[in-house]
């Protein structure tokens, strides 16, 4: 039997798109980034400087988990920048 074969359908293109999110678990963690200096200083001077450390630390960390990269066309969250297909309406993604 030989396999059924489908109209093709139009490709659909869309860009992604990259967004920081304000509210999230990166918020979380850049608010714990500010909080380390100032934690740090009741320990005194060393403390404040691995607090100084520690909070730049957490600051870069929470910048990289707020952002999130969506579909041009349906809006929908990707997994990351390198996703070639969005996995629910199917458009390519291009840069």
């Amino acid at each position: 039997m030989a396999p059924i074969e489908t109209p093709d359908r139009e490709a659909i293109m869309a860009l992604r798109i990259k967004k920081a999110e304000f509210v999230g678990k990166g918020c979380l963690v850049q608010g714990l980034g500010v909080l380390c200096p100032c934690v740090g200083l009741m320990a005194g001077t060393i403390g404040m400087m691995v607090g100084l450390v520690g909070g730049l630390g957490l600051l870069l960390y929470g910048r990289r988990l707020s952002i999130v990269w969506r579909c041009g066309n349906c809006k929908n969250a990707i997994m990351d920048g390198e996703v070639a297909i969005c996995p629910v309406c199917k458009a390519s993604l291009t840069k």
